[in-house]
């Protein structure tokens, strides 16, 4: 019996956990990046874009996002060179 509690004791402790990790994986930091409307080019800053020329607009995204756009970003102005 000591056995089936203390078994029963460390899942709950586990399932604990794994709650508040799932909460938190919920709450992704969102940043505000600037993005080109046609071409989405993504930028930390508003402006016009430097491919086409539009104005930029401000968008939400987590900061996974965000740094994905920017990477296709730099490998659009590269290709463009």
């Amino acid at each position: 019996m000591a056995l089936a509690l203390f078994t029963f004791g460390l899942s709950a402790e586990a399932g604990a956990a794994y709650e508040a990790t799932s909460q938190d994986a919920g709450k992704a930091e969102m940043v505000t990046m600037y993005q080109c409307p046609m071409d989405q080019c993504t930028s930390k800053t508003a402006g016009k874009c430097p491919m086409c020329g539009m104005n930029m607009e401000e968008k939400q995204m987590t900061a996974g996002e965000a740094q994905e756009a920017m990477d296709k970003t730099k490998d659009m102005m590269r290709k463009r060179s």
